[in-house]
């Protein structure tokens, strides 16, 4: 099951992924791609050694970059790699991008990732998210990867365990919920009332926040009082709000010109369609609070000057391919979900 964005996708062979990003191998990968490199004698090859490459604290080793910060074997924005050693050992990153695939018991979701400008075009020109359900299998993708399995341990909204079953029939009558939603009012409102039905419990009073707060992360003593007293932990703010500077890109990204609302709304039905960030956890009331983020994050990067679609670029970059969902809500604890809708369906801008 994908949004037909998923088959329209096709590679533009610009190299803008190959720039900029830091890719995480575990030591199989790299050793992979030591082998071969070593086999062809190739004089890159010591870069990939894993005996001498230093591990991060996770244990993965992050791909070697030029000085430029671009991959080693970016050859005239293609894949140098893949050219002259085929794509049987390359790293799996670098094999789905930007494909994004979540197996179900009883279907497979397949997505994309905004990071890529094609992608985000793509995102940018359907008015609305749609579903192709296809039993053949199609489109064609023999190297996506799966986000989340059977394996996962499952949590519902509460935070009691469930099987996998019955976890992705409660994602899916959200992810229902939210799109019957469209046109029922701004996405912010539909975001309240999903987070509603999915704890149970109304959304604390939002916080009057001014774009200038916003861009400016300028939180005083009195609005940190306000979150306690909704019930809220003014601890997440210092990861939401952290400063990162968008990567640049060689190239415009298109422009857009109907309203961000339906902009935002899209992307957010979109990532609830294939939620990316089960990577991290399989848990529902992790999911819909990272859809409370994301809102806090969009209304962030607007305050501090980004055009809407560099915005939702960027959440991608932070949110998807970084590590902002592990250290919002890390594993073990509640999602304090109540903090991030306080923040995300509040305020002036």
């Amino acid at each position: 099951m994908y949004d037909p964005i998923v088959r329209q996708w096709a590679c533009q062979m610009r190299g803008l992924c190959c720039k900029g990003y830091d890719i995480h191998l575990d030591r199989v990968a790299l050793s992979r791609v030591f082998k071969r490199l070593t086999a062809a004698g190739d004089a890159r090859a010591p870069l990939f050694d894993p005996a001498t490459a230093e591990a991060s604290d996770d244990g993965f080793f992050p791909l070697p970059l030029t000085a430029e910060r671009a991959c080693h074997f970016l050859e005239d924005k293609l894949c140098g790699y893949r050219g002259h050693f085929g794509a049987e050992t390359l790293p799996t990153p670098c094999r789905v991008y930007p494909y994004a695939s979540i197996l179900t018991p009883t279907r497979q979701l397949l997505g994309l990732i905004f990071t890529c400008p094609t992608a985000l075009g793509l995102l940018a020109a359907e008015p609305a998210l749609a579903v192709v359900v296809d039993p053949d299998g199609e489109p064609p993708m023999p190297f996506v990867g799966d986000l989340a399995s059977d394996r996962r341990a499952y949590v519902d909204a509460h935070g009691e365990r469930v099987s996998a079953a019955a976890f992705w029939d409660l994602h899916w009558a959200l992810f229902e919920r939210f799109r019957a939603s469209a046109g029922a009012g701004d996405v912010l409102s539909r975001l309240r009332a999903l987070a509603e039905h999915a704890f149970d419990a109304p959304c604390p009073e939002p916080l009057a926040l001014t774009a200038e707060s916003l861009g400016e992360t300028r939180f005083d003593a009195a609005l940190t009082g306000q979150i306690f007293l909704r019930g809220g932990s003014p601890f997440l703010l210092p990861t939401l709000f952290e400063p990162r500077r968008p990567r640049p890109l060689d190239e415009p990204l298109p422009d857009y010109e109907r309203g961000e609302d339906d902009l935002l709304g899209r992307y957010l039905e979109h990532r609830l369609l294939v939620p990316t960030f089960l990577e991290e956890r399989a848990d529902l009331g992790f999911l819909v609070g990272l859809l409370l983020a994301l809102a806090a994050r969009y209304r962030i990067e607007r305050a501090r000057g980004l055009e809407p679609l560099y915005a939702i670029h960027q959440l991608d970059a932070v949110f998807v391919q970084g590590t902002m969902p592990e250290r919002l809500f890390p594993a073990g604890g509640r999602v304090d979900w109540r903090t991030v809708a306080m923040i995300g369906l509040g305020g002036t801008l």
